[in-house]
């Protein structure tokens, strides 16, 4: 009964308190309920509940770690409808690199830095990461240098181009 109210609530998109609660206990009651799990995320992500959110996706992959690429498609979803949440975008920017994907997540840091660019040491951490799991990603290092250039740091920006 209560899977099948989050699922309703799910279809209806609502972020209410008691949508929340709903998910929540249906979570409660199966913890396998993948449904559930994403309606909440979804919610709290509407609500700019940025940790809560993200805590929703870690509790997902603890207890489905078979849903990597449902949570990544969930967070690209949220992040393509709320661009500006930055913490969800780091948040899958990480879970990119960890899975491979790091095309995805290179233009992910590329927006973060057309967002805000005091993202810049972030930033160049994600594309170290980038670049240690491919030494050969050309874009990143070009992205690398930009980033680097645009601090001052001109030495470094050159070694990285």
């Amino acid at each position: 009964m209560i899977a099948a109210l989050s699922a309703l609530y799910a279809r209806k998109r609502r972020t209410d308190n008691a949508a929340i609660e709903i998910h929540l206990k249906a979570i409660q009651n199966n913890p396998t309920l993948v449904d559930a799990y994403m309606a909440a995320t979804r919610a709290y992500a509407l609500r700019d509940a940025d940790d809560h959110a993200i805590q929703m996706v870690k509790n997902l992959l603890t207890r489905c770690p078979g849903q990597v690429a449902e949570a990544i498609s969930l967070l690209e979803n949220i992040v393509e409808s709320r661009p500006k949440q930055l913490k969800v975008r780091w948040y899958l920017v990480d879970m990119l690199i960890f899975n491979g994907r790091l095309r995805a997540a290179r233009r992910h840091v590329v927006d973060i830095q057309k967002i805000d660019c005091t993202q810049a040491e972030p930033s160049l951490a994600a594309l170290d990461k980038i670049v240690e799991k491919n030494p050969k990603d050309a874009a990143a290092h070009l992205e690398r240098g930009r980033i680097l250039a645009a601090t001052g740091r001109d030495r470094d920006a050159r070694m990285a181009l």
